[in-house]
């Protein structure tokens, strides 16, 4: 079952509120993936350094890897959003949609996401 964060991000990903961009967390107006999962994570947490580089944008000083906090908060295993021998960043650079990808998020393909511990 999906973590809560995660499914904003899909939330977010499906809205058709952000262009889709290649090879840049954020590019002037247009975002990989990743991007978007920061610019969200900024919203709903805040506390991301954000530097314009023009035309790119960094987020703790990372143009092309999520922060360490917001891979934290979605629960992701990986910076680049790896699962098996693929990864979001690569899906998002060689052509796949915000769509495609919302639906491999969902999907929850093995790696991508950390298992929980049980509370004790």
């Amino acid at each position: 079952m999906l973590n809560k964060n995660a499914g904003l991000w899909i939330e977010a990903l499906r809205s058709g509120e952000y262009k889709q961009g290649r090879g840049a967390l954020r590019e002037w107006d247009k975002f990989c993936c990743l991007g978007v999962a920061c610019e969200l994570y900024q919203r709903e947490v805040g506390g991301l350094s954000i530097e314009i580089l023009e035309p790119f944008r960094s987020y703790n000083r990372l143009t092309l890897t999520l922060p360490e906090p917001v891979k934290d908060w979605l629960k992701l295993n990986s910076t680049s959003g790896s699962y098996g021998d693929r990864s979001l960043t690569v899906d998002n650079d060689s052509g796949r949609t915000f769509e495609e990808i919302a639906d491999i998020i969902e999907s929850e393909p093995l790696g991508l996401f950390r298992k929980e511990e049980n509370a004790s």
